[in-house]
């Protein structure tokens, strides 16, 4: 903007992701400054224009970033001067804003707070209370001082797959904040960073639109693991009962435990999709910490698998939560024979390293070989997709790249590092697979040799050896299944169950 604006009262955005400086801090142009309304202004023009409005603009300031000052003349300047840009072109308007900046309580204060919104019209802001199954704002600032808002699951950070939720909190959530004194709710919405999991978290939270009251949580669990599969009409017959109560069993167990976490961080991650490291076991933000009995998801695992003997078997969504399910289960597993390989690492026991590390890679080939059955669990159309935003080989590979990066290291030097990682065929297998390869095979060499691990030398040979690398590559990765689900899942639950189950589902085993 410097170069067209030489005066323009500009600041550099914080470099929050700790990136090279070809990457990151973009200038900010102070809302004082008279060009912020006059280009905010003619981008409302010039947006309508070609699209239309509907009054309502979703703009967001100082998300993951403090203001410069908590002045309260500054603040409600700031989001007036904002606030006038969009009426200046409609005089409709309402400014739509996401409400995570206040998760920061070390600046955004009640009284910084109630001065931000402050400056805007009360009937001219909404405000979306984005964390409100777990971290919600609107009763930490007198239902945001007026200002109406939207209750929000959030849940999900990068679209990790793992599972936990909330469902009481979602049950009560958007009931309580109605009942809040001189509440300003207006409705619920969803919030998450990816969708493509955890279902049945966003079916509870949607449904709340329609409820006036806190949501009965059993009777809501029984009738969504009957929509789900269309039952009972898609197992008719002699199995329609069987099929009916073994979901509703399955599903009340789940809402029972691993959606019965209400968890400050998302859900849980797969550690076989972290940077392979010493003490990786962790709670908080994106836990790897195992928040519930793994033996619950070995059970739901057993129910599942119970029923493909049934027309079940033919119902798209009962296979693809077989994948979901199995794939749950082995993460879990993955889970705790790490945790045994880690400690025989610190006891010196290179033989137990060598074994753990072992049952680890065959976890992760066990997987990769499951994920490859189901369409919607492969990284190959992933790339696909990406690769049909051009004709062009150099602008394709250069699509694949970015698709690839997301998911993995997401920054040059994997500066948010597997923050959005994905438990897809070829991306267990191809991409993290040989770094925990190469992790076990370190750390045995490091006891055979009587010396420390180096983990940081570690890290980097494999951020140089396999992580980076594989960035730019442009192999193909299947896009259609290989192999079948129902066969492939029951191998592993019978290889891998701790429930001493040698019965179920066997005569599918090929």
């Amino acid at each position: 903007i410097r170069t067209y604006f030489p005066d323009a009262d500009v600041t550099p955005s914080p470099n929050w992701w700790g990136s090279p400086a070809p990457w990151c801090c973009d200038l900010l142009l102070n809302f004082t400054d008279p060009l912020f309304t006059q280009i905010g202004a003619e981008f409302i023009a010039q947006q309508t224009k070609y699209f239309g409005t509907a009054h309502v603009y979703q703009c967001d300031t100082f998300n993951e970033m403090d203001p410069p000052t908590n002045e309260v003349s500054y603040l409600q300047s700031a989001s007036k001067f904002l606030y006038d840009s969009m009426a200046m072109v409609d005089a409709q308007a309402v400014w739509l804003m996401q409400g995570w900046l206040f998760q920061g309580h070390g600046f955004w204060t009640p009284t910084a707070v109630h001065a931000y919104v402050s400056g805007v019209p009360r009937d001219a802001m909404i405000i979306l209370d984005l964390y409100g199954e777990v971290s919600p704002q609107y009763n930490q600032f007198d239902s945001f001082y007026g200002t109406p808002f939207i209750w929000n699951t959030l849940h999900n950070f990068g679209g990790n797959q793992g599972w936990l939720g909330t469902l009481y909190n979602i049950a009560v959530g958007l009931p309580h904040a109605l009942q809040y004194a001189d509440s300003s709710a207006i409705g619920v919405g969803i919030t998450m960073e990816g969708i493509w999991q955890n279902y049945i978290v966003y079916d509870a939270t949607l449904k709340m639109a329609f409820e006036t009251h806190e949501l009965q949580l059993t009777q809501f669990v029984n009738h969504y693991a009957l929509r789900r599969y269309g039952l009972p009409s898609s197992a008719a017959g002699q199995d329609e009962d069987l099929a009916v109560n073994t979901m509703q069993n399955a599903w009340q167990l789940l809402a029972a435990t691993v959606y019965n976490i209400s968890h400050w961080g998302g859900v849980t991650k797969n550690l076989m999709c972290v940077a392979p490291h010493l003490n990786a076991i962790a709670d908080g933000f994106m836990p790897t910490k195992l928040l519930y009995d793994p033996i619950a998801i070995e059970q739901t695992w057993q129910m599942f698998l119970q029923l493909v003997d049934t027309e079940l078997v033919g119902v798209t969504k009962y296979r693809y939560d077989v994948v979901d399910v199995t794939r749950q289960a082995l993460s879990d597993r993955f889970n705790g024979v790490y945790q045994l390989l880690n400690a025989s690492y610190f006891a010196g026991n290179v033989a137990a390293v060598r074994q753990y590390g072992e049952t680890l890679m065959a976890l992760m080939t066990d997987l990769e070989r499951l994920l490859n059955t189901n369409e919607f669990w492969m990284l190959g159309e992933w790339i696909a997709m990406a690769r049909k935003h051009s004709e062009n080989v150099t602008e394709q590979d250069w699509w694949e790249f970015n698709a690839r990066n997301q998911v993995t290291l997401w920054g040059p030097d994997g500066e948010i590092s597997n923050y959005a990682s994905k438990t897809w065929a070829g991306l267990i297998g191809d991409y993290h697979q040989p770094q925990w390869q190469l992790f076990v095979d370190e750390l045995v060499t490091a006891l055979k040799n009587n010396v420390v691990f180096n983990e940081t030398a570690f890290l980097q040979k494999a951020m140089n050896t396999i992580a980076q690398p594989w960035q730019r590559q442009t192999n193909a990765y299947p896009t259609q299944p290989i192999g079948d689900t129902i066969a492939v899942a029951c191998e592993l639950f019978l290889k891998w169950n701790t429930l001493n189950d040698t019965q179920t589902c066997a005569q599918f085993v090929l």
